[in-house]
């Protein structure tokens, strides 16, 4: 009976083996996955549908999207654009909140900057593949430099506008796990205006405050004094400090500069913990 027993657990166990590199060697690649259609709408005699792989993906995963543009009209569709082996005239995006520019475009095409006549006939169609590996789009002013983040734990819309006629289509597709959400560039500025320390700095800063106009002779507020100009004054009036925004290591800085005079500007900067949205720290300096 024992001896039973054991060849049944190392018969399981071998089936176990066999399975998981059966698995493996017949995982899909990524050109044989499956493209599924999530959404179709008409526009202008143009068909336009928006596919994906999967609905929900895993962290890090990337996320495959397809869009394919048909004419079903009687008549060609004819405009002009860059060569066609370059460009299908498709753009795909990702939208979201928490991006900088609020949209990714996850299909880049380059080519030659000619015109040609391209045409699309009855019932012909065009096709564009875009890849998005779930990071969000940042660029670093001071750095002068891009960087991207790991797209939170949340729900996506994807886009695809076919230019030529408008034709737009969209769908959404959810990442998992348990990346938590930061907040958006828009409410970390909020909350950094939102301070009193941010407020009487900025303030004090803003034209109307830096220029007067006494006994025919016009004043410029720079470096911290006022000092007679020999120009209108009405541009400088309108000035306000510009803002930088970065996302690094987990928190926010909001970064006023004060712009006028001679390098090192003022600068205000205030950080905020990018989860909770809570003041971490407050800084004035004169350097850049």
């Amino acid at each position: 009976m024992r001896k039973e027993l054991q060849a049944i657990v190392i018969t399981i166990i071998v089936l176990c083996i066999l399975v998981a590199i059966f698995a493996v060697l017949y995982e899909p690649s990524e050109s044989q996955r499956i493209f599924k259609t999530r959404n179709t709408s008409v526009v202008n005699y143009t068909k336009i549908e928006i596919q994906t792989t999967k609905l929900k993906y895993e962290i890090e995963e990337p996320i495959q999207v397809r869009a394919i543009v048909t004419n079903i009209g009687d008549e060609p569709i004819v405009w002009y654009s860059g060569p066609p082996e370059y460009f299908t005239d498709i753009t795909i995006y990702i939208d979201s909140d928490y991006s900088v520019y609020g949209s990714q475009r996850i299909n880049p095409e380059m080519g030659p900057a000619i015109l040609v006549e391209r045409t699309l006939l009855p019932d012909e169609n065009l096709q564009a593949d875009g890849v998005w590996n779930q990071k969000i789009f940042f660029y670093n002013i001071i750095k002068n430099s891009e960087y991207f983040v790991q797209a939170p734990s949340d729900e996506y819309m994807i886009r695809a506008i076919f230019t030529p006629t408008n034709a737009y289509v969209s769908t959404t597709v959810r990442i998992g796990g348990n990346i938590p959400k930061f907040i958006t560039e828009n409410k970390a500025t909020q909350i950094a205006m939102a301070q009193s320390e941010t407020l009487n700095w900025y303030n004090a800063r803003l034209g109307p405050n830096l220029v007067k106009y006494e006994n025919d002779h016009y004043y410029a507020k720079i470096d911290g004094k006022f000092v007679e100009v020999d120009y209108n004054l009405e541009k400088m009036s309108s000035h306000k400090p510009s803002i930088e925004k970065i996302l690094e290591n987990g928190y926010w800085t909001i970064r006023f500069i004060h712009a006028l005079g001679f390098a090192p500007h003022e600068t205000f900067e205030i950080m905020i913990e990018a989860y909770t949205g809570e003041v971490i720290a407050f800084e004035e300096t004169g350097e850049d």
